[in-house]
């Protein structure tokens, strides 16, 4: 049954960020397929918009998953583990992405979708360092898809927009880019 986003299933947003740069990925995690840690409550997986793909490719960016997450090139695909309580209006995951050229590394870690707001943030920070919070990711409706309990639409948030111009000038504003489609599936046991 597809559920609205305001409900907890908008979770699948988080992710797609940084992963929407998977054209040069570097890794993905150690762990394999269906493996996410003992604690997760589920996977959100997004399928990566192929322009936004293209334009971070373009602009020389690598994207690499930060464990547990896993991101697949072939598919074009980001997945990451939920965990926490989902009946809250607030949505957690583990693990999450590196961006990074020859110059600039940014890592956005552990998304929290508010579904309240209809928000996707990431704990970021730039060449190590300036760690704090930020809106990554607004998130609109999407069709239903068999198997997920929720999808949502990702696009990008101007916060995030602004910043990885900033930290990618070759890149430009990407601010209201599609990212991708989020399919989240909870644990059901």
């Amino acid at each position: 049954m597809h559920r609205t986003l305001t409900r907890f299933g908008a979770v699948a947003a988080g992710a797609a960020l940084a992963v929407a740069s998977t054209a040069g990925v570097a890794a993905a995690s150690s762990h394999g397929p269906g493996h996410a840690p003992r604690h997760a409550r589920g996977t959100t997986t997004i399928v990566l918009d192929a322009t936004t793909v293209a334009k971070l490719t373009t602009a020389g960016i690598t994207a690499a998953a930060l464990k547990p997450a896993r991101l697949d090139a072939k598919t074009l695909t980001a997945t990451f583990p939920i965990v926490g309580n989902m009946k809250r209006g607030f949505v957690s995951h583990v693990g999450g992405l590196s961006l990074s050229n020859s110059t600039t590394k940014v890592t956005l870690r552990n998304f929290i979708v508010n579904t309240r707001a209809g928000t996707v943030s990431a704990f970021g920070t730039v060449k190590g360092s300036g760690g704090g919070r930020l809106t990554v990711f607004d998130l609109a409706s999407a069709p239903s898809q068999t198997g997920c309990a929720v999808t949502a639409q990702l696009n990008l948030d101007a916060t995030a927009g602004a910043a990885l111009a900033k930290a990618f000038p070759a890149l430009g504003d990407l601010t209201g880019a599609s990212v991708g489609v989020a399919c989240v599936v909870p644990r059901t046991k």
